[in-house]
């Protein structure tokens, strides 16, 4: 019921964005050469000369029959275009996080069970480096060291279906999902950190280590297991926001998704993608808090929705 709610809040949010921008819509996406033929076209087009009552009717009418409306300037069905970009942003994200889970947990587990020791201090200052470098400066300089330098992968605009040609496609997405898995990796190792280090002194790690059991066995299942609802809540927050669109890095790398379109939507001023973006963007982080909510009565038993 939340989500509902807080998707309907999203689409109110996201109709109102039109409407509160100074000045007349469809002169500043036309600009100031448009003839007022032009102008009075565009606004029937987007159907501005309607009762906004009547406009926010219309357009909820149009989204829950799959209908967001047409861009302006791409003169294409919203959906259409969103359906388009929407696997390139999926996919970057899915690599982003494959690289966040590879290099932050064990980054976290390290610097937890060597806490106080050169290598903790190591980690953490690698971390707090990774959290304050700027993401388009680390995609510039990730860019020009293994694109320009080595050749190791392409520059830009390279972007091959995984289903067509899976190594074509890790080598175009690498190093766009790397610079925006900087600040997540970075996040999450320090979170898995945090929540090992507040287990450690727990009385069962201390009789699972009297038992005689391994150290692995008691770091993976009674350290990880009991930190993992913490790692599912970096993990859900992050994999939100880069399905959400990576504006930077996509238009660094010129990687046609979501987050560029929303880059060259701002730029044409084609506010009706704008307006269905936010929305779409909005589901996005409603649906992937949802799935990480029922995750966690999936790991922790004693957490129940009845």
């Amino acid at each position: 019921i939340i989500q509902i709610g807080l998707i309907c809040l999203i689409a109110c949010i996201s109709f109102l964005f039109i409407h509160i921008i100074p000045g007349n819509p469809a002169t500043i996406m036309l600009g100031e050469s448009a003839t007022p033929e032009n102008i009075k076209e565009a606004i029937h087009e987007l159907k501005l000369d309607l009762p906004i009552h009547v406009q926010f009717i219309s357009w909820v009418k149009g989204v829950l029959h799959g209908n967001f409306g047409k861009s302006y300037f791409m003169r294409e069905e919203v959906k259409v275009i969103l359906a388009r970009r929407f696997p390139r942003t999926f996919w970057l994200a899915i690599y982003a996080v494959f690289i966040t889970i590879l290099i932050g947990i064990p980054m976290g587990i390290i610097a937890a069970i060597n806490h106080n020791t050169l290598l903790d201090k190591a980690i953490i200052i690698i971390c707090t480096s990774f959290l304050s470098i700027p993401i388009f400066v680390l995609a510039l300089s990730l860019m020009f060291i293994f694109a320009v330098r080595l050749g190791w992968f392409p520059v830009a605009g390279s972007y091959v279906s995984p289903f067509a040609d899976l190594i074509g496609s890790i080598k175009g997405l690498f190093l766009p999902a790397l610079s925006i898995s900087s600040m997540s990796l970075a996040y999450l190792a320090r979170m898995t950190r945090s929540a090992m280090l507040e287990i450690m002194n727990k009385d069962f790690i201390r009789t699972a280590r009297a038992k005689g059991l391994k150290e692995k066995t008691v770091i993976i299942k009674h350290m990880l297991k009991p930190a993992s609802i913490t790692i599912i809540s970096c993990l859900g927050l992050t994999f939100g926001s880069l399905l959400g669109g990576t504006i930077i890095s996509e238009t660094v790398f010129v990687v046609p998704g979501i987050g560029r379109l929303m880059y060259e939507s701002v730029l044409a001023r084609d506010y009706l993608v704008i307006q269905s973006l936010i929305l779409f963007v909005g589901i996005i982080y409603s649906l992937v808090n949802l799935v990480t909510d029922i995750l966690y009565a999936a790991v922790d038993p004693r957490i129940s929705y009845n």
